[in-house]
């Protein structure tokens, strides 16, 4: 199993690197480009999820490649003042986006139900032999 780990300042400037990391390893398991466009939607969804609520200072990736099959872990670290705060709105609909685009999604939250990670699996679909 292969990991690859990524840091980034939580700043929606930096979800494209998210979606260029995403995307590389969806080819890498071999995803067509409708499963990568998911992929790359759901951890974007997945990261805004958890920059919209509680305002981290960072956002922290974690991504598996278990054969076919892609397990991702965002979690928030620190606090920023810089951030809005939590938006029960947004992150709900973050919510909903992500679990129309991947196969599971789990979704931390403090006692303030704010979002403090996100996990999720993405799967590469069966395609018949040619």
């Amino acid at each position: 199993m292969d990991c690859l780990h990524f840091e980034f300042p939580a700043k929606a400037e930096y979800l494209l690197s998210v979606r260029l990391l995403v995307s590389s390893i969806g080819a890498r398991i071999d995803m067509d480009i409708d499963e990568i466009e998911d992929l790359k939607s759901g951890a974007a969804e997945a990261c805004l999820a958890v920059m919209g609520s509680g305002s981290p200072a960072r956002i922290a990736c974690r991504f598996e490649i278990d054969g076919d099959a892609l397990r991702a872990r965002i979690t928030g670290e620190g606090t920023s003042s810089e951030l809005p705060e939590f938006n029960s709105t947004e992150a709900e609909l973050s919510r909903y986006m992500l679990e129309a685009l991947v196969e599971q999604a789990e979704f931390t939250q403090d006692e303030s139900g704010a979002i403090r990670a996100v996990s999720f699996l993405k799967r590469r679909e069966r395609r018949p032999e040619r």
